[in-house]
């Protein structure tokens, strides 16, 4: 079996996310200060950096769904593994409780024939 271990990291551990919603909060106030309640009043600047942190945003968020595609093809790839575990062992363990089986029939015919 793989020796691969996963890391998940925290949302705040992202630098990309805000640590906390107070922060969000207090983004979102700031920003309707900014751009006038995001009713359309900013000039085309103000829209251009709001497009270009949107964009950032995309991105970002299309970077971690690619990382989490990763770590889960990993996670159906280590749980394939540990199903042919199982499997091999319950398979040894029926050849085991056969013989054991077949032996003690064996021992027993013996031991019929032997007092007859």
């Amino acid at each position: 079996m793989s020796d691969n271990v996963i890391q998940f990291r925290s949302i705040a551990e992202q630098k990309h996310y805000p640590k906390s919603l107070s922060d969000t909060a207090e983004k979102a106030m700031d920003t309707e200060t900014q751009f006038g309640g995001g009713s359309g009043g900013g000039s085309s600047d103000v829209l251009g950096e709001r497009v270009a942190r949107l964009e950032s945003d995309v991105e970002y968020i299309k970077r971690d769904v690619s990382e989490i595609k990763v770590d889960i093809r990993e996670i159906k790839n280590e749980l394939k593994e540990v199903r042919l575990d199982i499997h091999r062992e319950a398979n040894k363990y029926m050849v085991f409780t056969a013989g054991l089986i077949v032996g003690s029939m064996a021992i027993m015919a013996t031991i019929f024939a032997y007092i007859k």
